[in-house]
């Protein structure tokens, strides 16, 4: 394939899949006077030349002509299908080709260029298909890609059926690289470097003779069993390449190859495997980042511009969809068929419906689909085992029923609870009367009384508030603790309202920006409307707790606008901001405000998925089932590929489905898109909230102080590294303050609340700072609370040592520690010993190569994955466990690509995604612990620390952080 260099420019070296290899340094002689007829003969007699094919030119009938065309046109060194046929058959003829097919059983393009296609055009200046056509010289309508290591049988019987399928007549003039490149590096004709500077590839794509409208009939790609087209990077690059001019691109396969593919995907069927993996297994989905170069050169440069053209994620995307239309229809359509089964009986065991209706109704689809499967099963020889998985949870669902009934009627009868649009309703009638009496204007139909003013409407808020914080300090269910933290956040979002518009003088600019605010109001058919700035959206009936506090900023509202202003438009939002900004949090949020279900999906969710449009569809389908509409969120949206994200938009567009997408950074399409810049919700806020939620009657003291105390701390502590006063730190540390309040009974006492406050930053950052800090850190526990603490005697343990026994004991799910060379030891040492006082069974998995005792000795990220997915599935029958990842810095190995691959573990499925498609779960009494050595953690992604609930030390150079 080495003819697509032409389109990449010059290069040093060829790939040896292209030409048997000479010296670059070799000058063409150019179109110049060769020897005579009969020197030349003799020369060929001489040499062994083999009898040549009856329409080939000789050597002594090569005209000035035919060796300039060899110089310009590279379009046009063609030769018919008739006359490739021809040359083929001839050369199987040949002595030579019956010794070497004897001795390897095949020959391939190595082989024939060796013995046919360069002595026949040693000396002439012009290549085969020259030679063959003579002075005609035809522009190419047909294309073939193929690889040098092919059977050459094969790819001729092959490219036979392509002809009879597509009805292509042999008078065609095709473009083969090994006929249409002059071989020999004799000097008689152009030189490698000098055909590739003729750019011959990008003349032939670029041609509008290839194209339909022209006549042409695009791109070939054969497929044989003796090497794999997408194994040679030059081949998919070629394929794509031609994609991306609009090329028409078919597939030729051979028998044995068609065979082959449909022998593998039904094995795999069978054997229970997803649609995913089956398409993997046969070839159809492609790792295009494992292809290979002869050439270090050449590998660097294709890399280059794979990287430049989106990656080999969209690289792989592209050539998966190629290979997948042109399966065999009854293959592509059988897999289709399970797929759908397997997914719509998944989707209805796991659904969760609320309304006993509901329920009889997916009971029924869920009978409806269980036939399918039963009636699938005998298409084939031995039913796949998915199938059979499949239709032994639907039996149990289906067996189960009236304990989905009594679930509804439970859910039914609580259901009240969870709706706070009474207060919302009540707000905006408050806050209209307000806003409209003092500007003149009435509030029609509003059933509160007018002359209400904004102190009146701040005093019923903040009486309310007290009523709920005081709620929050009693022992409760943990579903109504939620409620009253719900119904804390949007008192406290609403007295934020209030006040915001105090700050305004202006009477006009105040009711504009009351108008910019969610507003709910009651329609004529007595359902509720969201009015924000000009755009009304209807309110849906589905309130679901939100998993997370979620403070309303500024950023909140701006989310709130766009996202309802895209509802309107029938947009896509695209919300942009850093990890840990909250950007899925807050539009699952806006979602649930507006009675909506929002469908998140994660890494873990699409990552074997995101190919297949039957995933899509399904999503798009239930999300469209309610009425209002679901919403559904796509988080981290830049890591799916753009053909594959694009296909979402126009899914999502189609079934008129609200999509929300989230990125770190803009993408760099969807023009249309309402894009909403999200950042950081302020630290004071998160505080106070988090406080007021945990019963402290001195709230809004301690949340001021603690913001300033946090912000004062990186400034003045003077190593280098520091720990980061974060979110997760903030929900960890206010919730060890409130279950020390509580067992001492001081919730309510705003000093003892505060003295607590003091201690518990005292006795848990303490021990985590090196000696010269600890002093600084008292001074300022001082400074902000009046309280003045002596830390006592210190453990003799290590400082990071004791740190990890302090972070054991808050039961996090992941735990990253990063810690010196000298530490590891000491940390392991104290982890196997809890491990085994507790009864937990502690697994070890290394981040390590082949020098290493971890993993057996084994390197490599897919060797990692293994051991780690061992360990998960171990852990599986334990009924506590610790899984050790011990993070390291390895010699010729980046381990950015590790972290990557674990943080889908840290999404709220907790699923480890494997290369094969398979996910496994890890296990609810399963926690992970990130041992950082060194500097290692340098390389971890923002999104892993940001996720982490543990211990997190942070380089100050790391601004992204």
């Amino acid at each position: 394939m080495w003819s697509f260099l032409a389109a990449l420019g010059s290069l040093n070296a060829t790939d040896p899949d292209l030409l048997s290899l000479s010296s670059l340094d070799e000058k063409p002689l150019g179109p110049t006077d060769l020897a005579g007829s009969s020197e030349v003969a003799q020369c060929e007699e001489r040499a062994g030349t083999p009898v040549r094919p009856s329409e080939m030119a000789g050597a002594d009938e090569v005209t000035q002509s035919m060796r300039d065309r060899q110089w310009k046109e590279p379009e046009k060194w063609t030769l018919t299908i008739r006359q490739f046929s021809l040359v083929v058959d001839h050369c199987k003829s040949l002595p030579a080709y019956l010794k070497i097919k004897t001795e390897k059983g095949f020959i391939n393009l190595y082989d024939l260029n060796k013995i046919c296609v360069t002595p026949w055009t040693a000396t002439t200046g012009c290549c085969l298909a020259t030679m063959m056509n003579k002075s005609v010289g035809q522009h190419a309508k047909l294309m073939l890609s193929h690889c040098w290591g092919e059977d050459l049988e094969e790819c001729q019987v092959a490219l036979e059926q392509f002809y009879l399928d597509y009805d292509i007549g042999t008078d065609t003039p095709v473009w083969f690289c090994v006929f249409a490149n002059y071989q020999p590096h004799d000097g008689a004709g152009p030189s490698i470097a000098e055909q590739l500077a003729m750019e011959p590839f990008a003349n032939v794509i670029q041609s509008k003779h290839l194209q339909a409208e022209f006549g042409g009939l695009g791109m070939c790609a054969v497929h044989t069993t003796k090497e794999d087209l997408y194994d040679r990077l030059w081949c998919v690059h070629e394929v794509d390449a031609a994609l991306a001019q609009n090329i028409e691109v078919r597939a030729a396969m051979s028998k044995q190859y068609a065979q082959e593919t449909i022998r593998r995907i039904r094995v795999f069927v069978e054997e229970g495997c997803n649609e995913e993996s089956c398409l993997r297994a046969a070839g159809i989905n492609v790792n295009t980042c494992k292809a290979k170069c002869g050439w270090p050169d050449d590998e660097r440069m294709l890399i280059t511009i794979v990287m430049e053209m989106g990656g080999f994620d969209r690289l792989d995307a592209v050539v998966a969809a190629f290979r997948r239309a042109s399966l065999p229809a009854d293959v592509l359509k059988l897999v289709d068929r399970l797929e759908r089964a397997c997914h719509r009986v998944k989707s209805l065991v796991q659904q969760k419906a609320y309304g006993a209706e509901a329920v009889l109704e997916d009971i029924s689809q869920l009978s409806a689909a269980l036939d399918s499967c039963k009636g699938l099963e005998q298409m084939f020889q031995k039913p796949p085992k998915r199938l059979l998985h499949c239709a032994k949870e639907a039996e149990t669902v289906i067996a189960q029923k009236h304990l989905y009934l009594r679930r509804c009627a439970m859910w039914d009868s609580s259901n009240e609870q969870l709706n706070t649009i009474p207060r919302r309703l009540r707000f905006t009638q408050m806050m209209d009367s307000v806003v409209k009496t003092k500007t003149g204007v009435h509030c029609l139909g509003s059933t509160v009384k007018s002359g209400i003013s904004h102190q009146q409407v701040l005093d019923e808020i903040r009486t309310l508030k007290a009523n709920v914080v005081r709620a929050c300090r009693g022992t409760s269910t943990k579903a109504w603790r939620q409620q009253l933290v719900n119904m804390l956040n949007l008192l406290q979002e609403q007295e934020d309202t209030v006040e915001s518009l105090l700050a305004i003088p202006n009477l006009a600019e105040r009711s504009a920006r009351w108008n910019a605010e969610a507003r709910f109001y009651e329609n004529k058919l007595g359902f509720i409307d969201c009015r924000c700035g000009e755009f009304t959206v209807p309110v849906g009936n589905n309130f679901q707790t939100p998993s997370d506090l979620l403070v309303v900023s500024d950023y909140a509202r701006a989310c709130r606008r766009s996202i309802i202003q895209a509802m309107v438009e029938g947009q896509v939002w695209l919300g942009i901001g850093r990890g840990g900004t909250g950007k899925t949090a807050t539009a699952a949020a806006v979602s649930s405000l507006l009675g909506r279900e929002p469908i998140v999906l994660k890494n873990s969710h699409f990552a074997s998925n995101h190919s297949t449009g039957r995933y899509w569809e399904l999503i798009f389908e239930k999300a469209s089932a309610h009425h209002p509409k679901d919403v559904v969120i796509v988080h981290q949206a830049h890591l799916l590929p753009e053909q594959v994200l694009r296909r979402v938009v126009e899914a999502a567009k189609k079934a008129e489905v609200q999509l929300c997408l989230t990125a770190p950074r803009d993408l760099p399409w969807g023009s249309e898109f309402v894009r909403q810049a999200v950042g950081l919700i302020p630290l004071v806020a998160v505080a106070r909230l988090t406080l007021a939620a945990a019963g402290f009657e001195a709230y809004d003291f301690l949340a001021k102080e603690l913001e300033k105390f946090l912000k004062d701390c990186k400034v003045r502590l003077s190593r280098q590294v520091h720990y980061t006063w974060g979110f997760h730190f903030q929900k960890s540390f206010i919730k060890l303050c409130a279950n020390a309040c509580r067992r001492e009974g001081i919730l309510g006492d705003a000093k003892s609340e505060v003295n607590e406050t003091a201690r518990m930053l005292l006795q848990r950052c303490l021990p985590r700072l090196v000696e010269q800090d600890r002093a600084e850190f008292q001074d300022l526990i001082s400074k902000y609370f009046g309280v003045v603490l002596q830390p006592g005697s210190m453990p003799s343990l290590s400082s990071t040592t004791f740190m990890l026994k302090s972070e054991l004991a808050e039961h996090h799910a992941v735990v990253l520690l990063p810690v010196k060379e000298e530490d590891e030891q000491a940390c392991l040492s104290h982890l196997n010993a809890t491990a085994a006082a507790d009864g937990i069974e502690m697994f070890r998995v290394g981040m390590a190569g082949p020098s290493s005792d971890l993993n057996g000795g084994f390197g490599g990220v897919s060797d990692f994955l293994f051991f780690l997915a061992c360990a998960l599935r171990s852990a599986l029958n334990a009924k506590k466990s610790w899984i050790v990842v011990v993070c390291e810095k390895l010699e010729y190995q980046d381990t950015t690509e590790y972290f990557r691959r674990i943080e889908s573990l840290m999404d709220d499925d907790m699923l480890l995604n494997l290369p094969s498609g398979e996910r496994v779960l890890l296990p609810g009494e399963a926690r992970i612990i990130l041992l950082m050595k060194g500097s290692v953690s340098e390389e971890a992604s923002a999104a892993i620390m940001a996720k982490c609930c543990g211990i997190i030390w942070v380089d100050d150079q790391r601004k992204d952080w």
